[in-house]
Order: structure tokens, then sequence, then C-alpha cells
């Protein structure tokens, strides 16, 4: 007996219980299909850009360079932009530095969340 079949044969009650399950079962398996990506941060020296020549914005050139910005947080104290990107573009200006930054770190589980 198939699934069509074994509803068919359900009450109400039981009915909306198996579908409410089957929807988390269904929203959990999306989830682990979809798992968050590692990404990639970089960070923007604007002193070393301007000294390369680049009069642009930082986001301006990123997306010139072909990045897929994810977030980006300018660093006034440093002068500097911090980029989280799909992935790095090799080889990197001498503008862009490879750095680690734990995003969960600083903002929190709240979007490992599923149910």
């Amino acid at each position: 007996m198939n699934n069509y079949e074994k509803i068919k044969q359900m009450s109400l009650d039981e009915m909306a219980k198996f579908l409410s399950t089957f929807q988390c079962q269904r929203k959990a398996k999306e989830f682990l299909e979809d798992e968050p990506k590692e990404y990639k941060q970089l960070c923007y020296s604007m002193y070393k850009a301007h000294d390369c020549g680049i009069d642009e914005h930082p986001q301006v050139q990123m997306k010139k360079l072909g990045y897929k910005v994810i977030s980006a947080v300018a660093q006034s104290l440093t002068d500097s932009w911090w980029f989280t990107v799909e992935d790095f573009i090799e080889p990197l200006p001498p503008y862009l530095k490879k750095f680690q930054y734990d995003y969960f770190y600083w903002h929190g589980d709240g979007q490992k969340i599923v149910c």
C-alpha cells in the first residue's frame, strides 16, 4: 500500500498529523541538502588599493572583480573592509588578503535553527 492509499483511509486527525510530520521531514531534508556553505573572508585594504590606482568604492571594485559578496563590513580604524564571499578568485590583487572570521561567534547560532 502506497502513501496515497494510506492517506485515503485515514481520519481527518490522522491525516493532519501525518501531513505535519511529512512537512517537517521535508523541511529537514531540504535543510540537509542545502547545508550552509563555508564562506571565505577577505580583507580589503583601502591604502593598498589607492597605491594600486584604485579609487572606486570597495563594494564596486569587488563586484568588478567578479566576487559574489555575502556581507561587507567597513572597518574604520584600519581603513579597510571585511568581505564575506562565496569563494576566492585567484590570484588575489595586492589589496586583498585572506583571513578567518567566525560568523557564528560574533552573530550567534540563530541561523542554524531549522524548525
